[in-house]
C-alpha cells in the first residue's frame, strides 16, 4: 500500500516524521534523475557523511538505482576519518548533512566540508541536507557546486524510478571495516 509508512524517524530533540512508500519512491525518482542529469553512471561512487535519517535512505536507494556505488561515513567521524575512507575511491557527489544532534547538544557537519573538499578532490557536486525539522544551515564560499536537498525533492518530475540493471557481482556498497 502506497500510504503505509516507509520510514518513521523521531529525532533526539523529539521531531518525528514519516515517509510514506508513495514519497519514498517520488523523492527516489527525482534523486536518481538528479544523479542521471549530473553525469552519474554505473559503478561511479557516491557518498554520503549523514546522520541515520529518512534522507539518507532516499540517497542510497537512488544511488543503487543509476547502478552508481555507495560508502558512507556517520557524522560522528571526524573529517580525518572521512577523508582517509573517502579519498581512497575517488567520489564525485557528496550527500553531507548540515548537522547532526548528540546529547542534547548541536554538532555542525558543514564546517569540516572545506577540509574534505581540499583533500578529496574527486567531488564536483556537493548536496546539503537539513536535519529534519530544523532549518537548513548555509555554507558560504564551497568551490564546487552545491546544491540544497529540499530544493531536489521538490522539482516536479513524473518519472517513474529507471533502474539501471546490474549483474549479480556488480559493486554496490563500498564498507570500511575498524581492522
Amino acid at each position: 500500500n502506497n500510504a503505509e509508512k516507509a520510514i518513521i524517524f523521531k529525532s533526539e530533540n523529539g521531531y518525528k516524521t514519516t515517509l510514506s512508500w508513495k514519497n519514498l519512491n517520488s523523492n527516489v525518482a527525482k534523486i536518481s534523475d538528479w544523479m542521471k542529469s549530473n553525469g552519474i553512471k554505473k559503478n561511479d561512487r557516491v557518498v554520503a557523511y549523514l546522520p541515520n535519517i529518512p534522507e539518507t535512505v532516499t540517497a542510497y536507494i537512488s544511488t543503487s538505482v543509476v547502478g552508481a556505488v555507495w560508502s558512507s561515513c556517520s557524522p560522528d567521524f571526524g573529517a580525518t576519518g572521512v577523508i582517509d575512507r573517502f579519498s581512497q575511491i575517488n567520489p564525485k557527489i557528496l550527500f553531507i548533512g548540515d548537522k547532526y544532534f548528540y546529547n542534547g547538544k548541536k554538532i555542525s557537519i558543514l564546517e569540516r566540508l572545506p577540509e574534505i573538499l581540499s583533500k578529496v578532490p574527486s567531488i564536483n557536486k556537493v548536496v546539503v541536507v537539513p536535519y529534519p525539522g530544523t532549518p537548513i544551515e548555509e555554507k558560504k564560499n564551497i568551490k564546487v557546486d552545491t546544491y540544497n536537498w529540499e530544493e531536489l525533492i521538490t522539482i516536479k518530475n513524473k518519472n517513474q524510478v529507471q533502474y539501471v540493471m546490474s549483474n549479480f557481482n556488480d559493486p554496490l556498497v563500498i564498507l570500511y571495516s575498524s581492522g
